[in-house]
């Protein structure tokens, strides 16, 4: 038979090792929530700029990629071409985040991005992998 002593020391240990569980794994979710934040922000930051070099460092190896009339899964190189074209023909003079959502592993921004008197909707998922935030799929639409 077992003393409270021991049972209570048992307990207590248990308890601590839930507890030091669960701060891990917050640790490990708030680094992963963190990494897609910065990630969405120099997104962001490229939309503004128009900078198809700097938006292409977090695609995929392939991305479905939808810019108006173009639609194909392209290799993360490809798109950074056709991306490109699309920031020549319409240069940015502005880009606003409207909404992001999703769950942790894949998080969803939409945008507007404007070019002179011109408006475009973005919309771009992100899914973790490895801890790095990658696009997976990229639209821009005519508003």
């Amino acid at each position: 038979m077992k003393s409270k002593s021991n049972i209570s020391s048992s307990t207590f240990f248990k308890q601590r090792i839930t507890i030091i569980s669960l701060m891990a794994f917050v640790v490990v979710a708030l680094s992963s929530f963190s990494s897609l934040l910065q990630t969405a922000d120099k997104i962001t930051e490229a939309l503004k700029k128009g900078d198809a070099k700097a938006l292409a460092t977090y695609f995929n190896k392939s991305v479905e990629l939808v810019i108006l009339d173009k639609e194909n899964i392209y290799s993360k190189e490809q798109a950074e071409l056709v991306v490109k074209d699309f920031f020549k023909k319409y240069p940015p003079s502005g880009f606003e985040v409207q909404h992001n959502g999703g769950p942790e592993e894949a998080k969803y921004s939409i945008g507007i991005y404007k070019s002179g008197d011109k408006k475009f909707r973005v919309y771009y998922l992100l899914k973790t992998s490895d801890d790095k935030a990658l696009i997976h799929l990229f639209r821009i639409e005519k508003e």
